[in-house]
């Protein structure tokens, strides 16, 4: 017999996939509160591992603390546990609950549970005496123990606990005590007034539930942390003496520094006073004092103010040149730099390679103008002020006026030759090397700045009996008579300089060197006729 299968067909409304949607998820949680009702019973101390394989547990405890509400600790023979409820039922301690526990929370400190049933009342367990080196999570985590220690430090902390969907900060009072060799945190909850009753240095047992960080779990700062319900769970075995209390010892300090402040200003009284009765004994015997004194003083005073006088007036000059000094000798290169560096920019592009190479160069040599110009200004700075000390170490000097000569002639792109040459043998010679460079560099630079292109400078090294000799001769513009007096007044030049570049300093920073090194500077020179300079320094030890 043939016979033909027709599959059957169902509604496909929108409506009906609905009601069946919702009769799926009716079914399923019937059967998650089925199958949590028939788990069996388990001890606590086997809850962290069921839950870790993410199985649930069904558990019975003791409540023997609540810190805020959904948050309690449950005990039974076997351990303890840490359970966050998130019913909004009434718990008391002594209440004996019935749970399932099917998650963890907040890294593993409380286990979490949809409700927890009060199913009867029992006796609180007896606390465990505990040392503060004992702690394990597996044992002491969440039990009710008893321990002793003493007091080192009071703080505050807050935490969240996450209650009907959302963070509530609770605030609570910390005594962090030594406990055989382990620092424990005791925690009471805000007006609880524990800090007043146990003082720094106090030792007392406290009793508490025990919350035990996994001391692997960071190596910085592991600890234990203990829950403590109220005063009523604190023994006082010993408390500090009076004057080891913080508020005495600070009552004490404040009373101390009023006294000694006391001694203080009756001493700088007492001083005052005296130093009045000097003074009024002093005026007394300025009083008797003759005409002739008077006028002695009055001279003496007229004569400080003459040299006030010409102090000021040297000042006014000096200030004056270094505003000329300013005003030109920074302008200029500062105006070239400009000018090079606007011609750059506006034409840089239509500018041959040549003329951009001259612009450039022009920069360059008038960056190098101006560091040297405030090189002189601020080693001028340190001479006059001290700063500059005399520091001999053995030297090369033939090396040293070489190198000089050599490094002067390219900077200057050898528009005057220096001819060096030495007189006699220079081994042995002890001078400040720093020294002996401002003083060779300076006297080379002002030979060839004031000779005329091509002309040379002779340049000679030699010994006479102790001394180094060093000679400089130009055959440039020289030095006007009526101005050789004054060349070793800072920012003063010769009135013959013309537009030559110069600060004016470079002869007074010389003259400064040699006379660290304890010697002698002479200079001859007649206008157009050249300058002739001769240093004479102690640079070699007496035979």
């Amino acid at each position: 017999m043939d016979r033909t299968f027709t599959p059957m067909t169902f509604p496909t409304s929108p409506t009906l996939l609905s009601w069946l949607c919702a009769y799926a998820l009716l079914t399923l949680g019937a059967m998650q509160t089925v199958l949590g009702q028939s788990l069996p019973v388990v001890p606590l101390a086997e809850v962290p591992d069921l839950v870790a394989k993410g199985k649930q547990a069904r558990v019975q405890g003791i409540v023997t603390f609540q810190i805020i509400r959904g948050f309690v600790f449950i005990q039974d023979s076997s351990g303890a546990l840490c359970l966050h409820r998130r019913d909004n039922g009434t718990l008391a301690v002594g209440d004996l609950v019935e749970a399932t526990v099917h998650s963890f929370s907040r890294r593993g400190y409380w286990h979490v549970a949809e409700t927890a049933q009060k199913i009867g009342t029992r006796p609180v367990p007896a606390p465990e005496l505990v040392r503060g080196d004992e702690f394990t999570v597996a044992r002491h985590h969440a039990a009710r123990i008893v321990v002793t220690g003493r007091v080192i430090s009071h703080s505050q902390s807050t935490h969240d606990y996450f209650i009907d969907g959302a963070y509530v900060p609770v605030r609570y009072d910390v005594l962090t005590t030594e406990c055989d060799g382990a620092n424990l945190r005791m925690a009471f909850l805000k007006g609880t007034d524990i800090t007043t009753q146990c003082p720094v240095g106090t030792r007392a047992t406290f009793t508490g539930m025990a919350r035990v960080h996994d001391l692997h779990d960071d190596s910085t700062n592991p600890y234990v942390a203990i829950w403590v319900d109220g005063p009523g769970a604190v023994e006082i075995l010993e408390l500090p003496s009076i004057l080891a209390r913080p508020q005495i010892q600070r009552w004490l300090t404040i009373t101390g520094l009023i006294v000694l402040g006391g001694i203080f200003i009756s001493g700088v009284w007492m001083l005052a006073q005296r130093r009045r009765m000097k003074l009024l004994r002093a005026k007394e015997e300025a009083l008797r004092q003759s005409n002739a004194e008077l006028e002695r003083r009055v001279a003496e005073r007229t004569q400080e103010l003459h040299q006030a006088l010409a102090r000021e007036r040297e000042l006014g000059e000096m200030k004056s040149n270094f505003v000329t000094l300013v005003s030109h000798e920074f302008r200029t290169p500062l105006g070239v730099i400009m000018s090079a560096v606007e011609v750059l920019q506006r034409y840089f592009e239509r500018l041959p390679v040549e003329k951009r190479a001259r612009h450039l160069d022009m920069i360059f040599r008038s960056t190098k103008n101006l560091a040297q110009l405030i090189d002189e200004v601020l080693l001028l700075g340190c001479v006059e002020e001290g700063r500059m000390k005399f520091a001999p170490v053995p030297v090369d000097v033939e090396k040293i006026c070489r190198t000089l000569s050599d490094e002067l002639h390219s900077a200057t792109g050898g528009t005057s030759p220096i001819h060096f040459s030495v007189e006699t043998n220079l081994d042995g010679a002890v001078s400040d090397v720093a020294l002996l460079r401002h003083i060779i560099t300076n006297l080379l630079s002002n030979a060839v700045k004031y000779s005329e292109r091509g002309s040379p400078v002779e340049f000679c090294a030699g010994r006479k009996d102790r001394y180094l000799v060093l000679t400089i001769r130009d055959q440039g513009i020289g030095i006007p008579g009526a101005d050789q007096e004054r060349l070793f007044t800072s920012f003063t030049r010769a009135s013959n300089a013309g537009q030559r570049p110069g600060t004016g300093l470079g002869l007074v920073i010389v003259n400064r060197c040699v006379q660290l090194h304890g010697g002698k500077l002479h200079l001859e020179s007649a206008t157009g006729r050249g300058t002739h300079i001769t240093v004479t320094l102690p640079s070699y030890p007496a035979a």
